[in-house]
């Protein structure tokens, strides 16, 4: 709980001036964990390991120890650490503190699933937050949690040094390699004001889409398959993006993540939509929340994001090949646990390597988006097939049934059927044909 314009000094000066503010009790030291963050592990919101920065006195990083978790606590206050191991040792918890420069996360052996920041980010400096920003890409596995608590704008006054945060400032701040989940008012809880100030708790997922050339390689995910690649995370990486209306968002990318992780690592697994010369693209790792989700495939990555305007999907591979691959994948996935509604997904690339010419037909949007008008007039045809099919075996059935000794009741109602079937049937196909229309 370190203010981070002084806990990320990497000086003697500004390691002094801490101690210094450490040598009493500095008034976001409220000698228990922030109401907010609690309310987050009675919520079972923190889980694996866990990383607290700007730990200060511990009482978070304790908190996590307190769930039978692996965490670790960084800060650059000396005497503020020694407190807090004497904390832990008081308290018969095991947990790391480390004096450590928050700007220097990428330099932190291992990976962890949550990062927990209390009162950091807000003191930053724009320099200084992109450093910090960077750092915790590095450290968090795709589909970490990291869970932020500073000031707010809506804090009457001024606070000195720390500055207060407007929501939009926060989304433009998280808005390359991250989802955020929410952002939402919560209460600063401080010695010197006992009603506490104004603050926003945020809640941020990874996706793994940034364009950071120094990413930790700990943050992808240490059980992947030896025979699947590291995505090369630079600016020669190809992406694409699809958008799908739907007021059933959150359920279908719930739907395709819980399919996802039962695949994972299972390398026989082959959807529909692959042919037989085409290897299925195989799921490393797989995080997700009802708003927002990542699956990796190692060659790249794709990341879901849930809205009220429908269901955003964004896929990044190192190649042509691979990008089609995850684009097939998903689109074949997605609308078959989404064909009630008649979901279809058309891609549209963010970068490509070559451009088409004027007269070309338009594939920017990938394999699946060419074949999408196609797959869609391959069912109406198989289905008026059917139809036709299934008319003609029941004609002759009845024809036969009058032939035979059978009374005229019995040839009424298999005729009967036989148009109740042929009407449901048309009916099918129209609705179909309309809705694909609508939809182009």
């Amino acid at each position: 709980m370190t203010q981070p314009h002084s806990h990320t000094g990497a000086s003697a000066g500004a390691s002094g001036a801490l101690e210094e503010l450490y040598s009493s009790r500095p008034p976001w030291d409220i000698g228990r964990p922030q109401p907010a963050l609690q309310a987050l592990a009675d919520a079972g919101a923190i889980r694996g390991r866990v990383l607290d920065v700007g730990c200060g006195t511990g009482e978070h990083t304790l908190l996590a120890a307190g769930l039978g978790l692996d965490a670790t606590g960084i800060d650059l206050a000396t005497n503020a650490l020694h407190t807090a191991q004497g904390k832990a040792r008081s308290r018969g918890l095991t947990a790391r503190f480390l004096r450590h420069d928050a700007r220097e996360l990428a330099d932190l052996s291992g990976s962890f699933d949550t990062v927990l920041d209390s009162l950091v980010f807000h003191s930053f400096t724009s320099e200084d937050r992109a450093a910090y920003l960077r750092g915790l890409r590095a450290v968090l596995r795709p589909g970490g949690r990291y869970f932020m608590l500073g000031f707010s704008d809506r804090q009457p006054g001024e606070l000195g040094r720390p500055h207060k945060l407007t929501a939009q400032e926060i989304r433009l701040a998280f808005a390359e390699g991250w989802c955020v989940d929410s952002i939402e008012p919560a209460t600063v809880a401080s010695t010197r004001h006992p009603d506490g100030l104004q603050g926003w708790l945020v809640s941020a997922t990874t996706t793994g889409f940034s364009d950071v050339d120094d990413a930790h390689p700990a943050a992808l995910n240490e059980e992947a398959a030896p025979d699947v690649g590291t995505p090369d995370v630079g600016s020669d990486m190809l992406t694409a993006q699809a958008h799908i209306p739907t007021d059933r968002a959150s359920r279908y990318l719930v739907q395709l993540c819980r399919h996802g992780s039962q695949m994972t690592g299972i390398p026989g697994h082959r959807p529909r939509a692959h042919t037989a010369g085409g290897a299925p693209p195989r799921i490393r790792h797989v995080e997700w929340s009802d708003t927002c989700g990542v699956l990796d495939f190692g060659f790249g990555q794709c990341t879901l994001e849930a809205g009220p305007e429908g269901l955003t999907l964004r896929a990044r591979a190192d190649g042509e090949e691979h990008l089609g691959r995850i684009q097939d994948g998903i689109a074949s996935r997605i609308e078959k646990i989404g064909r009630r509604d008649n979901l279809q997904v058309t891609w549209h690339r963010s970068q490509a390597p070559v451009t088409a010419p004027d007269d070309a037909p338009d594939l920017a949007g990938g394999p699946s988006a060419a074949r999408s008008p196609l797959r869609a007039h391959g069912r109406t045809v198989a289905l008026s097939a059917a139809a036709l099919l299934a008319l003609a075996v029941h004609l002759g059935v009845g024809r036969a049934l009058a032939d035979s000794s059978w009374s005229s009741w019995a040839l009424v109602t298999v005729l009967g059927i036989v148009a109740v079937k042929a009407a449901v049937m048309t009916t099918v196909v129209i609705r179909r044909r309309k809705t694909a229309r609508a939809r182009r």
